[in-house]
């Protein structure tokens, strides 16, 4: 398993803020997007291209295109605003949503949408990577359906989260921050407290 800890200094500031226990809501919001966007631009660094011709407005000129974009699955309802940063970068992806493993009735996620991904290249958004219980189970789900490749990208990750998905060894992680360790209610410390309360400023308790 590969794993990836992204190191730049724009990171490190929108991460210091999206910690910092005064910034609102809708700065919350605006920082994980952007925070996921620089992290869009590590986990599509090897994506396969192919040459194209184009016209532009003066001469025709050689290029290159992404050939076949990954498909995006992202955990609901956390996920929200790295979907949306990843496909700033990738529009043409397909894009499928998991229920938090946590909710699931009779052994039943309480919601599944996910495209085809047999032969696919996968990106996995988990906002937080806490216990690894929930990702372990839906990285098994993408594997069992033949996915090609998984790359699993969160904000930040517990060294508990990232133990528990060492089994997988053709999955990459990549994670702006790799945090100290989980509490006994097994949240990320230091971490940034519930990821989906401070989104969207629920009053409801629970894990991401």
């Amino acid at each position: 398993m590969e794993i990836i800890e992204f190191e730049h200094p724009v990171a490190r500031d929108l991460l210091t803020r999206l910690r910092d226990k005064c910034t609102d809501a809708p700065g919350f919001r605006l920082y994980s997007q952007r925070l996921a966007s620089l992290l869009a631009m590590e986990a599509t660094r090897d994506l396969r291209t192919a040459p194209v011709q184009v016209d532009t407005p003066l001469e025709a000129t050689l290029g290159e295109m992404v050939q076949t974009p990954p498909v995006l699955v992202s955990f609901m309802r956390g996920g929200i605003p790295l979907i949306d940063a990843f496909l700033d970068f990738l529009p043409d992806s397909p894009v499928g949503f998991v229920a938090p493993l946590e909710a699931r009735r009779e052994g039943k996620w309480s919601y599944s949408s996910i495209p085809r991904i047999e032969g696919r290249d996968v990106i996995l958004l988990v906002p937080v990577l806490s216990t690894g219980k929930d990702a372990e189970e839906v990285v098994e789900h993408l594997f069992d359906g033949n996915a090609r490749s998984i790359a699993l990208v969160c904000l930040l990750a517990s060294p508990e989260g990232i133990a528990r998905l060492k089994r997988f060894g053709e999955l990459a992680i990549i994670t702006a921050s790799m945090d100290r360790e989980l509490d006994e209610d097994d949240q990320v410390k230091p971490g940034l407290g519930s990821f989906s309360q401070r989104l969207y400023a629920s009053p409801e308790k629970g894990r991401d």
